[in-house]
């Protein structure tokens, strides 16, 4: 086919092909150089370090079996690789080292995505597969900093490659599609254990092969069994070789390979996300949760081309099946059986990045396939005109907003505009970085030096303190949540936009008072730079704490006078009357908090349990419900409705609360003690 973008006998289309490889490849490299930190590269870095020890001694160093975050359920092994170079190289600059290892990864998967795309269609398909792959901004930003799910993509679309070109050339499977399909399945397992799902799809993808092409290809009885025992082979080497890379897996055999299998299928990590408006636990997000996070993060241009793709490459070219049935099972199967199984997923759609090739595989065809068709010149001019016009939407946010490319919601949507305070900005924590070093130079230039540590609270503790290290005689790194934030004895804050309160958010009370600093994306605050004005709060709570009551009053009634909200205030007035058995007090401040906070849950767990002891119960279920609801794993809340159900003699529900703080706290002793009470209390009211 004649090439659309250069008329040039001298400039073949693998050349534009290899040109714009490079060119995104330089690109990626100096977009890389200056991300921060992500939320994950602390831990998985320790963990690392700990697979390095464990190796080093000769397996006598155990802390890799049971390190933080539950990592050694993950081989990680390109983050094992990264540590390993560090070491040899003696890398200082150890986190802008491994962003770059992070993009070169994620232009391989830009390059072996085109590459693909050429062999299932042409050079010009595989031109627009690598430009949209790289202009998509959740990809492009993960790409810079997140070792695990980046390099795990990598690893799905390399196999699922080499297994295409291996149904090619069957009936025989050759030395190297052999060893490159081993090599990918290796890669896939050993970085994480959700790599084994190649091995299903690798064999449904031949059995329905041979299905289609069995008859033109005279594939024998004979050879398709052997084809299964080489492709048996494989799965076995793949998995060999992963576990020898894998401490957890070496120690364990099979028993930790289906424990880890197992674990990944229900993470017990639970964390608040911020999606349609509502803070969820990840556990409770609605099951369309993954699909309605790509269809608003995903450049509309990727849509458009999928959908020319289903009416071009599906429904008008049906002696095409088995390529349109490999590229959709292959992004659409993983998302359905994620679902199906109800996995604890969080951080937006980053844990299935490794789909997204195979969605711009057929978006890019679609795209393609629209030239292909019509051979109007006019309209081929119109038509790439308009496709450049699309790609400037998403070109635009790159450049406006890097390094924080990921936090993108498409125009279809309402763009960042409708998504603030209704779904996650910051989740990966990648402003923490910038946010602490322009608070290093503000201290420098502001604060006058002495003895006393200055107090620095953040709701990321890891990589704040890391951006301090050269500090630590000058400043104390403490951690927090933005909610209790007020309690901590601090001076200065570094609060990253993600897990705050919804209504916050979306009232405009937060940044606090008192910010001095915000780094924007659009113009909305990713993270803030928190002045403190004055430690009323702190030093009311601490009083409180110690039972001075009367000092815990005259601070809290300091910060009702001078506080620029003074819901805070009322809470903490209604906690000291609270705890000192003045309920009637404690009732009114709780309700004059609430009015100034509707959504705070604790307010509503406090409200509750007072009308509980009240004896008002229908009240207090309807405080209970809605704290409840705003907050599932509300202890104070779920506590309370199991006394109150209890008071009302109704155990089959007092019951089954129990459970649920079961779940939350599996090794409270003190609540399967409650249970087994309330259990007898249920069996003697049956027999009455």
């Amino acid at each position: 086919m004649k090439n659309i973008f250069l008329d040039c006998k001298f400039v073949s289309g693998r050349n534009i092909f290899i040109l714009i490889a490079t060119i995104l490849l330089f690109f990626c490299i100096i977009l890389a150089t200056n991300a921060g930190i992500s939320a994950d590269e602390q831990l998985h870095y320790g963990q690392a370090e700990n697979v390095y020890k464990y190796y080093f001694s000769s397996g006598e160093d155990k802390s890799a079996l049971n390190s933080k975050g539950y990592l050694h359920f993950y081989g990680q092994s390109f983050e094992n690789l990264s540590y390993l170079l560090i070491q040899i190289f003696n890398i200082e600059n150890i986190f802008e080292f491994r962003h770059i290892l992070s993009v070169i990864i994620g232009w391989l998967i830009i390059l072996i995505t085109g590459i693909f795309t050429v062999r299932l269609r042409n050079w010009q398909a595989g031109i627009f597969a690598m430009i949209l792959l790289f202009i998509s901004p959740h990809f492009l930003g993960h790409c810079y900093n997140n070792l695990t799910d980046i390099p795990f993509a990598f690893s799905y679309i390399f196999f699922l490659y080499h297994c295409y070109r291996m149904l090619g050339e069957l009936p025989h499977i050759s030395r190297f599609r052999f060893i490159m399909l081993s090599i990918g399945l290796f890669f896939s397992i050993s970085n994480r254990v959700g790599g084994m799902i190649n091995i299903p799809l690798m064999f449904l993808f031949t059995a329905v092969y041979i299905f289609i092409y069995r008859k033109t290809k005279l594939i024998k009885l004979k050879i398709i069994v052997i084809i299964f025992l080489k492709l048996l082979l494989i799965s076995i080497i793949g998995v060999f070789i992963s576990i020898l890379i894998w401490p957890y897996a070496i120690e364990n055999g099979m028993d930790g390979l289906i424990s880890s299998i197992d674990f990944m299928g229900h993470v017990p990590t639970g964390i608040y996300q911020l999606f349609e408006g509502q803070n969820i636990l990840s556990a409770y997000l609605p099951g369309y949760f993954l699909i309605k996070s790509i269809l608003i993060t995903t450049p509309i241009i990727i849509f458009l081309g999928f959908a020319l793709y289903t009416y071009f490459g599906i429904i008008r070219k049906k002696e095409l099946f088995f390529i349109a049935f490999f590229i959709l099972f292959s992004f659409i199967f993983p998302v359905v059986y994620i679902i199906l199984k109800k996995s604890n997923v969080y951080s937006s759609w980053r844990h299935i990045l490794f789909i997204y090739p195979f969605i711009i595989i057929s978006s890019a065809i679609g795209l393609e396939m629209v030239i292909s068709y019509f051979k109007n010149k006019i309209f081929r001019i119109i038509y790439i005109t308009s496709i450049g016009l699309l790609l400037v939407f998403p070109l635009k946010h790159i450049a406006s907003s890097h390094p924080y490319e990921y936090i993108y919601y498409n125009e279809l949507f309402g763009g960042l505009k409708k998504a603030y305070g209704f779904y996650e900005l910051d989740y990966f924590y990648n402003s923490t970085e910038e946010a602490s070093e322009w608070l290093i130079k503000y201290l420098n230039a502001n604060q006058k030096k002495t003895e006393e540590k200055i107090n620095i609270v953040t709701n990321r503790l890891d990589i704040t303190q890391y951006c301090f290290r050269k500090h630590t005689s000058q400043t104390n790194i403490l951690y927090s949540s933005y909610r209790n934030i007020w309690e901590k004895n601090w001076d200065y804050g570094i609060i990253i936009n993600t897990q705050i309160d919804a209504y916050l958010l979306q009232n405009k009370l937060w940044p606090p008072k008192g910010t001095i600093h915000t780094i924007e994306v659009e113009g909305f605050p990713i993270c803030a730079v928190i002045k403190r004005e004055n430690k009323y709060e702190y030093l009311g709570y601490k009083a409180q704490k110690e039972n001075k009551i009367d000092s815990a009053l005259i601070y809290y009634n300091k910060l009702k006078q001078n506080s620029s909200t003074t819901e805070s205030s009322y809470k903490n007035l209604g906690y000291l009357y609270h705890r000192s058995g003045n309920i009637d007090s404690a009732y009114y401040y709780y309700q004059k908090a609430l009015k100034k906070y509707p959504e705070d849950f604790d307010m509503l767990a406090q409200i509750g349990l007072i009308l509980t002891r009240k004896h008002k119960t229908n009240e207090a279920l309807s405080y209970l419900q809605k704290s409840l609801q705003i907050r599932p794993d509300n202890i104070t809340a779920l506590s309370t409705l199991v006394q109150l159900y209890y008071q009302n003699k109704d155990y089959d529900n007092a019951i089954k609360v129990l459970n649920r703080i079961i779940y939350y706290k599996p090794n409270d002793k003190n609540v399967y003690n409650t249970l087994k009470h309330i259990e007898s209390e249920a069996k003697k009211n049956r027999k009455m």
